[in-house]
């Protein structure tokens, strides 16, 4: 899955605490956990165009779904953005979207092909922590 959009008005980098994307998830595999990651982009995307993969960047953090054959109430998966958000923020980097997709990992998936559904029907959004003064 493709994700693009704008970040705007985000706070200093050292006020960021944690950054997280939430992703809903519907449905996991059945056979095994699987590990999906979010991933940079080192270009925009077109919307229903295809993506080269050799365009995409480092991954930025990972989560593990379980073993989950039925179509439930979607869970929310929260994976660690904040690295990216603050070089973001500092100007270092342009935000060209992310990529949430299966990190195949064996110690996780034990070989299987595994899959996981994202639903439209809930948002993908990103959590921002930040630090804030005491008074």
């Amino acid at each position: 899955m493709l994700i693009g959009g704008e970040l705007k008005d985000l706070p200093p980098p050292r006020d960021v605490a944690a950054a997280k994307l939430c992703v809903p998830v519907v449905q996991g595999c059945p056979n095994a956990p699987a590990q999906i990651g979010a991933v940079v982009l080192k270009k925009p995307f077109e919307k229903m165009k295809p993506y080269d993969f050799k365009d995409l960047g480092a991954v930025l953090g990972t989560a593990v779904v379980p073993k989950w054959g039925q179509v439930g109430p979607a869970k929310y998966f929260r994976l660690d953005i904040t690295r990216h958000l603050k070089r973001v923020a500092a100007g270092q980097d342009k935000f060209h979207g992310l990529a949430v997709m299966i990190i195949p990992n064996r110690s996780i998936d034990d070989g299987w092909t595994v899959r996981v559904d994202i639903t439209k029907e809930k948002p993908t959004y990103v959590e921002l922590d930040v630090y804030t003064a005491k008074k």
